[in-house]
């Protein structure tokens, strides 16, 4: 066990000398040199933290080095062992702190920042996972699928991807999905599921819902608009109905049974039918004549030039 020097003194207890004075020219009192021999009994060595906490240790006490996490300590003879497992279970380093497999900030609600140094990229290998919601960005990732799921399996499970930025400035708000070359694609695992694109649906509100646009941003493209309609907004005045099948006849009907197909034009607009025409009729058949008089004429336009056909009571 640790203990003080033993010491007999002439008359002192307590050391009345608190400075020092070298040299002093003249013989030591009694006092004085009781004094001296209880200083050097008595004097410490101070150990300090991290955060500059300080304690003294002198003659006769013992300092304690203990274990923490997965580190122990131990004593044999003259040999002090710190003993750490190779594992990381807990602790700190420097302002980061590592409990079972999390690493995470000390201080409450700091950032946790992964930086790669230079040109170095950050690696999520094998099958990283994103729970709950990534606030910054993804450059890239050395894999081929990304997933995101919600923590709590008792919920809807829906992946949100949002773009924050100020309406004032061109593309803020917006999430582009690039390809150098090939096609990008929207696809589920199960051949039966729909790919739905849908916007949200304010109740007693005017905005019910937002208009989607599908085509080029500046060109051509579908829009579905807020009001329930399908606008077909063309490129230079063209709509075609391709097919994948060379010669196959592309064809225009309504999906339920016995519901009219409706074309409408905007103030003195017209239907303009740009097909084959020819002067020559058939033999007569057994419909009934035209009565003199039609109920109206429709103006159209066949190839380019006006025309009116008469239309009469069903």
């Amino acid at each position: 066990m640790p203990y003080k020097a033993k010491l007999v003194t002439r008359s002192e207890t307590v050391s009345s000398v608190s400075t020092d004075n070298f040299a002093k020219g003249s013989e030591l009192s009694f006092a004085e040199a009781d004094s001296n021999f209880l200083n050097l009994r008595d004097q410490t060595i101070g150990i300090a933290s991290d955060d500059s906490t300080t304690i003294e240790i002198g003659a006769g006490n013992t300092l304690v080095v203990k274990g923490a996490g997965s580190v122990t300590t131990a004593v044999a003879g003259q040999t002090l062992t710190i003993t750490g497992s190779t594992s990381v279970y807990g602790g700190t380093l420097g302002n980061l702190q590592v409990n079972d497999t999390e690493l995470s900030p000390i201080n409450t609600n700091s950032d946790l920042k992964l930086i790669a140094n230079g040109t170095g990229s950050i690696l999520l290998n094998n099958y990283g996972k994103v729970i709950d919601s990534i606030y910054y960005s993804i450059q890239s990732i050395n894999r081929n699928v990304v997933e995101y799921t919600n923590s709590n399996p008792d919920q809807d499970q829906f992946t949100v991807i949002r773009a924050y930025g100020n309406s004032s400035y061109a593309n803020r708000n917006e999430i582009r999905l690039d390809s150098c070359s090939g096609n990008i694609g929207l696809y589920t695992t199960n051949a039966s599921d729909t790919v739905n694109l849908y916007t949200p649906s304010a109740t007693g509100s005017s905005n019910n819902g937002l208009s989607i646009k599908l085509g080029m941003e500046t060109r051509g493209h579908l829009r579905i608009d807020r009001d329930d309609s399908i606008k077909l907004v063309p490129y230079n005045g063209k709509i075609s109905l391709g097919a994948v099948a060379t010669n196959t006849d592309s064809k225009i009907t309504t999906e339920n049974t016995n519901a009219n197909i409706i074309i409408e034009t905007q103030g003195t607009g017209t239907l303009d039918i740009n097909i084959p025409t020819t002067t020559a009729v058939g033999t007569a058949g057994s419909a009934s004549a035209l009565p003199a008089n039609p109920v109206g004429y429709l103006k159209i336009k066949v190839n380019g030039t006006a025309y009116q056909i008469p239309y009469y009571n069903v």
